[in-house]
């Protein structure tokens, strides 16, 4: 079994208070905003979750993490049955564009053959119940790959599970608002939404 915490809404916010007395052991920690949080949020969150890795959209950040670190958009999470990878802002640009065939078949590369597939994203698929400013490229690549989980920031939506076809689509709500998704994978997709101090 693996096991995974979602996080929203850290960076550039003052640090939650439940966050310093979380004690919730998981294997990575899932950031899908476009920035990373600020050191001592990192911090907080490896004391909190004790993970082997933060995993987060920070390609631009590239020298601002610590050595713990992994950036999906530079280097996709592949392990042997379950695989991260991340979609930053410019790839879901890219989305819209005759470049979304060389996107399609690298994450369908990527993606096959494993029992669990996560995609992170800056914004959640249009049509979805997480929507806000959403991405109609991340629509048609959730529908063509049919990954497990699609992990999404959302500005407008609180805690929200939706499904897309056979994709979930978690937006893990604001963590200033002590929301937050515990996700296990063994032999099924569990998830469980968070409200409130740890």
């Amino acid at each position: 079994m693996v096991t995974f915490v979602a996080l929203s809404g850290l960076a550039g916010a003052p640090m939650p208070s439940w966050l310093l007395r979380e004690r919730e052991a998981a294997d990575y920690v899932l950031l899908p905003e476009q920035e990373l949080p600020d050191a001592a949020q990192l911090g907080a969150l490896l004391s909190a979750y004790s993970p082997r890795a933060i995993l987060g959209l920070a390609g631009a950040q590239r020298g601002k993490r610590p050595d713990s670190m992994v950036c999906v958009v530079d280097e996709p999470l592949a392990q042997e049955d379950y695989v991260v990878a991340g979609l930053d802002r410019l790839m879901l640009n890219a989305l819209e564009t005759a470049a979304y065939a060389r996107l399609r078949a690298w994450l369908a590369g990527l993606l096959s053959g494993r029992a669990l597939s996560i995609l992170l994203s800056p914004l959640p698929p249009r049509g979805s119940l997480c929507e806000g400013s959403a991405s109609q490229g991340l629509r048609r690549l959730i529908c063509d790959l049919k990954p497990s989980l699609a992990v999404c920031h959302s500005d407008s939506a609180r805690a929200v599970i939706d499904r897309l076809g056979q994709t979930i689509v978690l937006s893990p709500g604001h963590a200033g608002l002590g929301e937050r998704a515990l996700i296990r994978a063994a032999e099924g997709l569990g998830i469980e939404v968070r409200r409130g101090a740890g």
